[in-house]
C-alpha cells in the first residue's frame, strides 16, 4: 500500500541504505524478493558489501548468489574491518559458502 500511495522505495535512509537493505539486514526474505521483483530493486551497490557478508557468515547460500549474481555485489569488496564474505563464511564453518566464493574467482596465491 505505501507504494501505491506514492513512498518511495528507492530513497536513501540517513545511514545511506534502502528498504531493501533493511528488509535484508533483518532477514524478510518475501519483502526481499518482492522489492526485486515488484519495484525491480537491488542491492546498494558492488561498494556495499555488509548483506553478502551477513549472509555469508550465516550460511545463507541463496542470498550469497542472489546478492552476487543479480544485484552484483563484489565478492571482494571488504566490510570496515577489511574482512570480506568469504572470511566471515569460513570463520563460521560455512563449506557451502567458502566453496561458491572460490569456484567464481581465478585460483590467485597469496600475496
Amino acid at each position: 500500500m505505501l507504494v501505491t500511495e506514492g513512498a518511495k522505495p528507492h530513497r536513501l535512509d540517513r545511514w545511506g541504505g534502502t528498504c531493501l537493505d533493511d528488509a535484508h539486514r533483518h532477514r524478510h526474505e518475501l519483502v526481499c524478493e518482492w522489492l526485486r521483483h515488484e519495484i525491480g530493486m537491488r542491492a546498494h551497490g558492488p561498494s556495499d558489501p555488509i548483506g553478502l557478508i551477513v549472509a555469508a557468515s550465516k550460511g545463507d547460500l541463496a542470498e550469497v548468489k542472489t546478492l552476487v549474481e543479480q544485484d552484483n555485489i563484489n565478492v571482494d569488496a571488504s566490510a570496515f574491518d577489511g574482512r570480506v564474505a568469504l572470511h566471515l563464511a569460513a570463520n563460521e564453518g560455512h563449506v557451502s559458502n567458502c566453496h561458491a566464493h572460490t569456484s567464481r574467482v581465478p585460483n590467485t596465491p597469496a600475496s
